[in-house]
């Protein structure tokens, strides 16, 4: 992810500047403001594209001048006079246990295909709820090496580089989604324990199909545009209850997430 976060804000920039041969000699302070006020609509763009530029920037001095031979090849600094705005904070993702009923007992909408979007979405969402918020590269990613004993065993995808313990944790499989497990398990002769990977191509695109269902079941409840759930709603919904509904200490909410303890 953070990789991609890269080339997309490459990818801004060279729109920005209509070229792929972007120079670091073009980046003046008028020409990043810019840019950067090119970003204003976005909601989480406008922070973290000038930030993955400027870190770029500063890996390049590093490597390209030579200040101890007096051999400066990037003369030009644009960052000390450039402010880089904050990302929106995002609105409440959390829904109370009430919504969260009403959401997985609502009916499917009708679809003419065997395995609808709205089913998927709603059957990955309860299975995040109830593997502690699981993020769906995960879920994605598991093995059947990983499930022994009705137990799951990971390392969380996002943080296992950055960790000493690798991000890993181990939890039991309710009762509650053993059905979704045998539904969606993988029957083929590889190594996944899903068959999300016959689904889909990449982990990004198994998260944008389980989004576009959730929202298409939240459609058909009425839920207004603005308002409606996401994958990211249940693993914070999960966090909300254990701490709020069944009295989990911040610390308890953290281990359970995977957060670091360090």
């Amino acid at each position: 992810r953070n990789a991609k976060n890269y080339g997309w804000a490459l990818k801004s920039i060279e729109e920005y500047a209509s070229s792929k041969d972007v120079m670091f000699s073009q980046l003046t302070t008028a020409f990043i403001n810019g840019w950067i006020a090119s970003l204003d609509k976005t909601k989480r763009a406008k922070e973290m594209y000038p930030i993955c530029v400027r870190q770029i920037f500063r890996e390049a001095v590093k490597e390209i001048n030579d200040y101890d031979r007096d051999i400066i090849r990037i003369k030009n600094n644009p960052w000390p006079k450039v402010e880089i705005p904050r990302a929106e904070t995002p609105e409440k993702r959390a829904i109370t246990p009430e919504e969260c009923r009403a959401f997985f007992s609502a009916p499917i909408p009708e679809s003419k295909f065997k395995s609808p979007v709205p089913e998927f979405g709603r059957d990955v969402a309860m299975m995040i709820l109830c593997l502690g918020g699981i993020n769906t590269i995960d879920l994605y990613n598991l093995k059947k090496s990983d499930y022994n004993g009705g137990i799951i065993g990971y390392e969380r995808a996002k943080t296992k580089k950055a960790r000493v313990d690798n991000a890993y944790i181990e939890m039991r499989v309710p009762p509650i989604i053993q059905s979704l497990f045998e539904k969606y398990a993988n029957k083929k002769d590889t190594e996944w324990l899903f068959d999300f990977h016959t689904r889909h191509s990449t982990a990004d695109s198994f998260n944008g199909c389980i989004n576009v269902g959730i929202r298409k079941v939240c459609e058909s409840m009425g839920i207004p545009e603005g308002k409606r759930y996401c994958c990211y709603t249940f693993r914070h919904t999960w966090a909300t209850v254990a701490q709020n509904d069944c009295g989990a200490s911040i610390a308890e909410v953290g281990f359970g997430m995977n957060h670091s303890m360090y």
